[in-house]
């Protein structure tokens, strides 16, 4: 399954409903091109282990930035998903649910600029 290139290479995602850049998919997810609940959180999360663990093995360390960046996506695509997922106690409408999830992504690209 991890077929990819290490040193240099981008973590990648290989899913049924997604093949590419990690970061891509935070953008597609963004723009309602990708539905975040059909998304195993669980398979990314074991591809990014194995990612790591092959940079370790090929390099002899973990590419901070790298983890950082994961960490930070990984991280708003949850909840992203707890959002979608949870039912919401104020009955929040979907218009204010993509306001919030346009706040987050804004945010998570501050973080990681700023990184």
């Amino acid at each position: 399954m991890l077929t990819r290139r290490v040193r240099g290479a981008r973590f990648e995602v290989h899913l049924d409903q997604f093949t590419g850049p990690f970061d891509l998919l935070l953008g597609l997810i963004s723009k309602r091109k990708l539905d975040i609940t059909t998304i195993s959180l669980a398979e990314v999360t074991d591809e990014f282990l194995a990612y790591a663990q092959a940079m370790r093995a090929a390099e002899g360390a973990l590419d901070l930035s790298a983890a950082s960046e994961f960490l930070l996506v990984a991280a708003t695509l949850l909840d992203l998903k707890a959002a979608r997922l949870l039912p919401s106690p104020g009955g929040e409408d979907e218009e204010d649910l993509a306001l919030i999830e346009a706040r987050d992504l804004l945010f998570a690209r501050l973080l990681q600029y700023r990184a």
